[in-house]
């Protein structure tokens, strides 16, 4: 009798472990990681009026990774107008228990040849997004270390006119805990 209840157990608990493994396997398939994509490119579209594009996105659940690959970040309230925000790659690693625990806290994140433009059309009107205005504090984060490489900076003012560009910058930072 005891012996099969602890065959029985033993079945109930491989099968448990095999539907988990296969739901962790069919998460990263790609219609999966495009429903994502979508749901939080829908969310941040929705709440903020931020329209984010990428043409690739990976991520793995393992190695708790991300990475979004032709990116284009615009303000929803100006589409005709240049992108906020444009890069070749990003790679963030989330340290996921500090994000559960409501701090989001990223051990590294790379970001290759950013290209940021600030831009104000004669009529006054930018391409940075119109958010709804903020009730309480900004989350804690912190960033163990990041990289961006090749950048481009402009800031572009056609009501002066006025042009500012940074060509080809480079950034590092090194976050610590102790400092936060």
């Amino acid at each position: 009798m005891k012996k099969r209840w602890l065959k029985l157990i033993l079945a109930l608990f491989a099968a448990v472990v095999a539907i988990l493994l296969l739901g962790l396997g069919l998460i990263h398939t790609p219609p999966a990681r495009h429903f994502i994509l979508e749901s939080v490119r829908a969310r941040l579209l929705r709440e903020s009026g931020i329209d984010v594009r990428a043409g690739g996105f990976r991520f793995n659940l393992f190695a708790a990774t991300v990475t979004l690959e032709d990116i284009t970040v615009r303000s929803a309230a100006a589409p005709s107008l240049p992108p906020l925000f444009q890069a070749e790659s990003i790679y963030l690693k989330p340290d996921v228990f500090s994000i559960i625990r409501g701090s989001w806290d990223f051990g590294e994140i790379r970001i290759a040849a950013p290209k940021i433009h600030c831009f104000i059309d004669r009529d006054g009107s930018s391409n940075l997004p119109k958010t709804k205005s903020a009730v309480g504090r900004a989350p804690e984060f912190l960033i163990g270390s990041a990289e961006a490489g090749n950048g481009w900076f402009q800031f572009e003012d056609l009501r002066k006119p006025f042009r500012l560009t940074l060509p080809r910058w480079q950034l590092r930072v090194a976050g610590n805990r102790r400092t936060r």
